[in-house]
Parts: C-alpha cells; sequence; structure tokens
C-alpha cells in the first residue's frame, strides 16, 4: 500500500477492471449530471409547469436544490461503489502550510482522486456553457439602455 492507501500491486480479473471503469465512468457522468443537468434541467421543467415568471422562479427554487441533492447522493454512492471495487482508500492530503509549519517538508502528493477531477471537470463544463448561452443564444443579454 503507497502513502495515500491505494494499493500499488492489485491483480483484478477481467470482469472487475470493467466494472471498475464502468464506475469510474458513471462518476464522470454523474458530476457532469450535478453541475450541468440538473440545474438546467430544473429550469426547463420549471418553465413547463409555471404560468408566469414569479411561479417559476418559486418552482426553480424549490426543485433545483432537491434535484442537486438527489445527484449528490447518487454520485456519493457511486464514488462508494468505485472506491470498494478499485480497492483504495480515501486520505486527505495536509496543505502545503501545515506540512511547512510543522517540519515535514516532504512532498507525498500522489494522484488525484477520481471525484475531484470529475466534479472540477464537470463545474468547469458548467461554467463555459453557462458563458456561451449567455453570450450566444439568450434573447436579452444587453441591457436596454444600450440598444439603439
Amino acid at each position: 500500500m503507497d502513502s495515500r492507501g491505494n494499493i500499488a500491486s492489485r491483480t483484478l480479473m477481467g470482469g472487475t477492471r470493467l466494472l471498475e471503469y464502468t464506475l469510474a465512468v458513471g462518476v464522470f457522468l454523474g458530476s457532469f449530471a450535478l453541475w450541468v443537468v440538473a440545474p438546467f434541467g430544473s429550469l426547463w421543467i420549471a418553465a413547463q409547469l409555471a404560468k408566469d415568471a414569479v411561479t417559476m422562479m418559486i418552482y426553480v427554487l424549490f426543485i433545483t436544490p432537491v434535484t442537486m441533492t438527489a445527484c449528490a447522493f447518487a454520485l456519493g454512492a457511486l464514488y462508494r461503489a468505485y472506491l470498494r471495487v478499485s480497492g483504495s482508500q480515501v486520505t486527505r492530503d495536509r496543505t502545503a502550510w501545515l506540512g511547512s509549519l510543522s517540519g515535514d517538508r516532504r512532498l507525498t502528493r500522489g494522484r488525484r482522486p477520481i471525484l475531484d477531477v470529475s466534479l472540477t471537470f464537470s463545474a468547469l463544463t458548467a461554467i463555459v456553457l453557462l458563458v456561451v448561452w449567455f453570450l450566444l443564444l439568450a434573447e436579452n443579454h444587453v441591457p436596454a439602455g444600450f440598444l439603439p
């Protein structure tokens, strides 16, 4: 076992390796669903249900946290299943300033956990999609005072 709790020399059978990769893809899709599908899907559902803007915002304020919480719980279950199948353990890294204050100057940084990578990638994707929608697809993204 290495310093992060990962099993260095593990022999996995073909089916177990396939299950591990499938769960990794599921974690990435779950992260994407958390940051992109749940918010935009909530907006779409609220727009279909509401008759006016005030009602739509009330629906959005209720539907979005519920769907994002459900996605977060599902993502947590997928990640726990991935950790169980892959045989790795979650360990917390100490921040650099804690290491330097304690006199422990070793750099023992291992691979980033798949959940960190997938959440970062999906959050950046959501930001890019929001900017693209705002700049290119939104109907009224310029304030009315600046129009000729």
